[in-house]
């Protein structure tokens, strides 16, 4: 099947760029989120559950105006739907960071009702795995959520956060949960089984826990 012409070309066409430029925009809202005029940003992930000795471990920021930048200077050319240029939205600023390569940036929005995590164009991967537990591996789909799981259970579970319910996972994460000999996934109650199984159906040894609350979902 042909590509679509107005999808995003992964991975960049110049990675360096993206690369440099990804890098300043991770640094600038990790200083901002520990800056000035910072309580809702804080008061958010303070109210999600998340310490901030573990924000800080993740490097987590804060855009606080939604931006635009060009797509050429970011290394992408004219690839996002062959505009000049991308938006870059207010929110917290997740960057997936492994063995000190920075792999791709997520932002969450922290003020809508229903929000939807919005991968940065060029990044890597729609899923990113916290931890070094290669037996025992927990499944998510919400963000902060997979964040505040692995804040709690990291000493005994790797997380894998999965953002993007249409695409699979990359093979290494596939791989991971190939060979684990435990794997849990994560739904939220009002989260459609079948359709966010679509990815992971071939793992027989899954066990799928609906939660409805955080509370639930840390026992």
């Amino acid at each position: 099947m042909a590509p679509d012409k107005n999808t995003i070309t992964t991975p960049p066409i110049d990675p360096a760029a993206w690369d440099r430029k990804a890098k300043a925009f991770a640094v600038r809202s990790h200083r901002h989120l520990w800056g000035k005029n910072n309580e809702d940003p804080l008061a958010y992930l303070f109210t999600r559950g998340l310490k901030n000795s573990f924000i800080k471990e993740c490097y987590l920021g804060w855009n606080k105006f939604g931006q635009e930048r060009p797509c050429h200077t970011w290394g992408l050319g004219k690839t996002l739907k062959k505009a000049e240029k991308f938006l870059l939205p207010s929110g917290i600023v997740i960057p997936y960071i492994k063995d000190t390569l920075l792999i791709g940036i997520f932002i969450h929005p922290f003020c809508d009702a229903t929000p939807t995590t919005i991968m940065v164009p060029g990044s890597g991967s729609c899923s990113m795995v916290f931890g070094n537990n290669k037996d025992s591996v927990c499944v998510i789909t919400d963000i902060i959520d997979g964040l505040l799981l692995f804040q709690e259970k990291k000493e005994t579970h790797s997380v894998l956060i999965h953002t993007d319910l249409s695409q699979p996972p990359v093979l290494e994460h596939l791989s991971l949960l190939d060979r684990a000999g435990e794997v849990k996934i994560y739904l939220k109650e009002n989260q459609s089984g079948p359709d966010a199984l679509t990815s992971l159906d071939r793992f027989g040894k899954r066990a799928c826990i609906t939660y409805k609350t955080q509370t639930d979902l840390i026992k």
